[in-house]
């Protein structure tokens, strides 16, 4: 239970981490965390891609991706074995 919370809290930081990031401001769209789809995601404009690795999951009515970047895919990765090791 200790290693879930603990995870969820890198989770948090890392998002956190990447929306500070100046490469990445440029193509931020805000400095909010977004859900969409059950995941917390950031809302960047086109190109990001040069900057960050992330995975798409979709796209707002206005054009913009939403992304989790790569490195808190790998902390949700970890999170959802330790959830089934826990259950």
């Amino acid at each position: 239970l200790h290693a879930i919370e603990s995870n969820k809290k890198s989770i948090k930081e890392a998002l956190y981490a990447t929306l500070r990031s100046h490469k990445l401001a440029p193509f931020l769209v805000d400095q909010s965390v977004h859900f969409f789809r059950g995941e917390e995601t950031l809302l960047l404009r086109s190109g990001f891609a040069q900057v960050l690795k992330a995975k798409t999951i979709g796209r707002s009515g206005a054009g913009f991706f939403y992304a989790i970047p790569q490195s808190v895919e790998h902390l949700k990765q970890k999170e959802q074995r330790l959830m089934e090791k826990r259950d």
